[in-house]
């Protein structure tokens, strides 16, 4: 089994190798840890390890699935086991959830179901939903959660720190959600450390089921996952995990930089190995990196060494104002793109997202295709959450909040009157509301419209009851035609019509694909109906995951979003302070840390162009313009490139331009003659406003091909 190490490094073949306690990886930016995770699984195989003894875990779907698509390339034929730390804790609650009062078919409720939940339960108490958003409150109740804390701990009650609402709220909504035989999200992870933490026997037999635990990505772990880590590797302690503290960057999502630190002293005898040398980016983007990060208390010292050369500069454009950067960033990329620059190898990354508007604004004007990152998933559209809300119902019946939101869709003269008498005539029978209908049960008080509608629906969902067992598809499409959902939904004449009819014929062909494979799928989830495997599957999946990257568009995101990715050229925006260093970090020194390692991720997702931008003013919601100081981040790298002179090169082409001055005749070939009024920026960035018969615009010297008009 050489072949999995020949095109390895040393400390490479050193981490792969290793074979019993636990061990720490710190891998760099572009170090191949993932060529290390997937080998190392790889070589305990080849060593004799049974698959089923190993646990896999990231924080992606798509992750888990590359990883687990290499390990296969090593080892044809082998399958293991890799998931997210969700998917694993709703996999493992599935055959333990009686132990904890639920049965092995919940419900799992991503954050649209659990806001709609407290939502209701709101109502029912007198709260407004208008004055505490309950979107608010549920981010309060899962902060909550991923501290480990539940309404009946001490430290709930003893806390100064919770919202009055929340106190009001919190024990009833886990009330709901256990009579509802659901969990959201946060309690797959929550709910599973308990079952560890509180039953003995469990706790023994899951330390006991697998012998080597491997985590990616391990500075992005919170309190309640590390705490599972511990107690699943207690027993034999052959726990590698691999991560970069320099890469932390999700603290408002509960990410703990404090258990990769403290990893060796909570682990003793753990072995460090550093991944150090750099596979993507050249020598100056990883200099300039390096000056930045370095300024950092909580990180472990660490030089990335470039496997590539010296590379070009790196480019720097200084602009006037907001609306210039999204000018001069647009012209440079069409500039790329003319020179034949794919352009899914460009992307702008910029920290705050409002910064996004001038560069779309430019982008269409300049013709340049891009993709938003960050839109509204795919499994999150209305659409699509009506129809799974039907499927919910239809896996389990106890479900209220998915019954809720399809019961009237569409529109089938169900008022709130009517849906108040159903609740309580089948909780008055024992019965879910949903199982009263099926029955064909008649709500006493209830008649005409209203009357129909629940014979209807109760009709649509005996005939389903037997259809989910045994295909996806086919209980969509029963849903569809028998209540003429695409019709009603797609009246408004707008396009929105066309991209909602698209919407559910794509779930339509990820439900028929899903159909297609449940013969080999069936075995990954026992006692489960299709209906039920599906909405397991997707309530786990992302965005980002879902979602296919346009095949030609440069790519626009938060910097956040860029984590993981990689591009040829790369631009970063709003370089100012305030907006990057943000200014909510900048008086907090454990905050402008992580503003640090933020930049740091951004310039490290650069392979061979960097180009750092900032505006010398920006437009206030005073609607005037303020002057902005560059970011300070740009001093601390200018600094480890060395010298004096300048590390970078000013985006501003050689060459000579017409001068213009405020009173100037000019000609332009669209717009006609007209006079300049004022004289923006300087050299490239040179921008006039000029007063043309139709009106004044605002044109960049370099393109707009004025002509001076002379003796006007």
């Amino acid at each position: 089994m050489d072949y999995l190490l020949e095109d390895l490094n040393d400390p490479q073949k050193e981490a792969v190798t290793h074979r019993d306690g636990p061990l720490l990886v710190i891998a760099g930016a572009g170090s191949g840890k993932t060529r290390v995770i997937t080998r190392r699984i790889a070589w305990l195989l080849a060593h004799g390890v049974d698959p089923r003894r190993i646990l896999g875990v990231t924080f992606t779907n798509k992750a888990a699935r590359e990883m687990a698509g290499r390990v296969e390339e090593a080892l044809p034929g082998v399958r293991i086991r890799l998931s997210t730390f969700h998917s694993a804790c709703a996999a493992f609650l599935r055959r333990s959830a009686p132990a904890l009062g639920f049965s092995s078919d919940f419900t799992i409720y991503d954050t649209s179901d659990r806001d709609q939940l407290l939502k209701s339960l709101m109502k029912e108490r007198g709260v407004d939903p208008k004055e505490h958003r309950p979107s608010q409150i549920g981010a309060q109740i899962s902060s909550l959660k991923n501290s480990g804390v539940l309404p009946t701990d001490p430290e709930f009650h003893q806390s100064e720190s919770i919202h009055y609402v929340v106190r009001r709220i919190y024990e009833p909504y886990q009330e709901a959600l256990r009579a509802n035989n659901a969990m959201d999200f946060d309690d797959l992870l929550l709910k599973f450390l308990r079952l560890l933490q509180n039953n003995p026997e469990e706790k023994a037999a899951y330390a006991r089921r697998f012998d080597y635990l491997l985590i990616d990505e391990f500075q992005d772990t919170n309190k309640i996952q590390y705490d599972i880590v511990k107690l699943l590797a207690s027993e034999h302690k052959n726990l590698c995990v691999v991560g970069d503290p320099d890469q932390s960057i999700y603290s408002f999502r509960g990410a703990v930089l404090g258990n990769i630190l403290s990893f060796p002293r909570d682990f003793p005898g753990t072995k460090v190995i550093r991944l150090e040398n750099n596979y993507r980016s050249t020598a100056n983007i990883l200099a300039f990196a390096q000056g930045v990060i370095a300024r950092n208390r909580l990180r472990y010292e660490k030089v990335l060494r470039p496997v590539h050369g010296e590379g070009e500069p790196i480019g720097f454009i200084e602009a006037a104002d907001g609306s210039e950067e999204g000018t001069l960033v647009g012209h440079k990329i069409r500039r790329l793109l003319d020179q034949g620059v794919d352009p899914r190898e460009i992307a702008v990354f910029y920290r705050a997202r409002f910064l996004s508007r001038e560069i779309e604004t430019c982008f269409k004007n300049l013709g340049i295709p891009y993709r938003l990152v960050g839109d509204l998933g795919f499994f999150q559209r209305r659409e699509v959450k009506d129809l799974l809300a039907f499927l919910q119902v239809c896996a389990n019946p106890l479900d209220r909040v998915s019954f809720e939101r399809c019961l009237n869709v569409p529109p089938r003269g169900i008022g709130q009157v009517s849906r108040r008498l159903l609740m309580e005539e089948a909780a008055r029978e024992g019965l879910p509301p949903a199982e009263f209908l099926r029955r064909g049960m008649i709500v006493p008080g209830v008649r005409g419209k209203a009357k129909r509608g629940f014979l209807e629906f109760g009709k649509i969902l005996e005939e389903a009851a037997g259809r989910s067992l045994e295909t996806v598809q086919g209980t969509l499409r029963l849903f569809l035609e028998r209540t003429n959902y695409l019709n009603e939904i797609c009246r408004t004449g707008s396009w929105e019509d066309v991209d909602r009819e698209e919407n559910v014929g794509e779930l339509l062909r990820d439900a028929a694909e899903f159909d297609k494979r449940w013969e080999e799928l069936s075995e990954q989830y026992p006692d489960h109906s299709p209906v039920s495997a599906y909405l397991a599957q997707v309530s786990l999946m992302t965005d980002q995951e879902e979602r296919q990257a346009d095949s030609a568009s440069v790519q626009l995101m938060t910097v956040h979003a860029s984590k993981g990715l990689e591009f040829d050229h790369v631009f970063i925006v709003g370089l100012e302070e305030g907006l990057f260093p943000h200014s909510r970090s900048m008086d907090d020194l454990e905050g402008l840390e992580e503003e640090r390692r933020l930049f740091y991720v951004a310039v490290t997702r650069a392979k061979k162009r960097l180009f750092l931008c900032r505006a010398e003013r920006r437009r206030g919601f005073d609607g005037g313009f303020h002057p902005q100081q560059p970011s300070s981040f740009f001093q601390e790298g200018r600094q480890q490139l060395g010298g004096g002179g300048d590390p970078w090169v000013y985006e501003e082409d050689s060459g000579e331009l017409p001068e213009f001055a405020v009173g100037d005749w000019v000609r332009h070939a669209r717009f006609g003659e007209g006079s300049i009024q004022t004289v923006i920026g300087r050299g490239r960035n040179t921008k006039v406003e000029i007063l043309f018969q139709g009106g004044i615009r605002t044109l960049l010297v370099e393109y707009a091909k004025l002509e001076k008009v002379e003796g006007a």
